[in-house]
């Protein structure tokens, strides 16, 4: 099993689907108190159960200097609420006080201040990436740590402390809320929880566009096989920038769908005998067999009108459904609403 599907399962155990949107933008905004390692497990926790086992690389860079930033005001609070879970389980360990204290044993682990040592960053700490200038990182050239993040010591602590403070510079000034650092604050961190969810949605419209341009470009190679009686491939005149898109589109379906980035002939699937193609044009089917999923090592031949569906969208149609994500399951779903449909054709 590979690390996205126990991850996937990991989040479905672990996170309710109505707070999971909400897990990165709190992650980023509380990493300072929840400490950057319990930060960005709880973030990613949100990832995974959103996007089906993937982790979101956006939210976790922000996690880590939204806590840089905390340390840098508030070293002595640093990872407040990690120390007071911290104590609190402990309660539940043999030899420990009941649960009853575990109220009390947070508030204690909750109030002990940080052993983190204070640097004295906060004299140059720019507030803008403006003010980041040459100058100002030759400030930070220290001695080398063995720790990057080791407080105080270090020219990468420093610079993320001072970016981290500059992008999320917390909730209050001193002592005061402040409403201006705090709509600063939870703006950066939803921004940033959402650069995934983004970069996903252009993927999937950059892979609807490219269908578009496959459709009319076989269309446009069927009507001058037609036209001419052979495939544009046989043309005694091709145009190069043509040819790119028959190979591109023609080659990769229909006929002989065994050429795997230009090599030979595609080996067998596991289950299907050397040659053979699976032909659901008429009666539609689940795939059981092949290596792996996304692997495309099942030659198959369909049909116009006719539609595919990814073993991702199975996975998900199975816990719209209320599964845990089985395509084994999503496809009996499939089937009775094949049925269905094809009634009323």
């Amino acid at each position: 099993m590979g690390l996205r599907k126990i991850l996937d399962k990991v989040a479905d155990a672990l996170v309710p689907k109505e707070i999971a949107p909400f897990l990165g933008p709190a992650a980023m905004a509380f990493a300072g108190p929840l400490s950057m390692p319990l930060a960005l497990g709880i973030g990613q926790l949100g990832a995974a159960k959103m996007m089906s086992g993937k982790l979101d690389p956006y939210t976790a860079l922000g996690t880590v200097l939204s806590a840089q930033g905390f340390k840098a005001r508030n070293p002595a609070q640093y990872g407040s609420v990690a120390r007071g879970l911290k104590s609190g389980l402990g309660t539940f360990m043999p030899g420990g006080a009941t649960p009853m204290d575990f109220g009390s044993e947070f508030m204690k682990g909750f109030n002990t201040p940080s052993s983190l040592p204070v640097a004295n960053v906060t004299s140059t700490n720019p507030k803008t990436f403006e003010e980041i200038t040459p100058e100002y990182l030759d400030e930070l050239q220290d001695t080398p740590s063995k720790n990057v993040f080791e407080r105080g010591v270090g020219k990468l602590d420093k610079l993320t402390q001072s970016i981290g403070d500059a992008i999320f510079p917390g909730f209050y000034d001193g002592d005061e809320f402040s409403f201006g650092k705090a709509l600063r604050t939870i703006g950066a961190a939803t921004t940033i929880s959402a650069l995934t969810p983004m970069a996903e949605e252009l993927k999937r419209q950059r892979a609807l566009d490219k269908a578009e341009e496959g459709k009319i470009f076989t269309e446009w190679f069927n009507s001058y096989k037609r036209i001419s009686g052979r495939d544009y491939a046989d043309s005694p005149f091709p145009d190069p920038g043509l040819m790119e898109k028959y190979r591109e589109f023609m080659m990769a379906q229909g006929g002989r769908v065994g050429y795997n980035m230009g090599g030979g002939i595609m080996d067998a699937a596991p289950g299907v005998p050397p040659g053979m193609e699976l032909d659901y044009r008429e009666s539609g089917g689940f795939i059981p067999m092949g290596s792996q999923e996304k692997k495309d090592d099942v030659p198959a031949v369909l049909a116009k009108n006719e539609f595919v569906l990814t073993s991702d969208a199975m996975t998900g149609l199975d816990k719209m459904m209320g599964g845990s994500g089985d395509p084994r399951a999503a496809a009996k779903y499939m089937y009775q609403m094949m049925d269905q449909l094809e009634a009323m054709a």
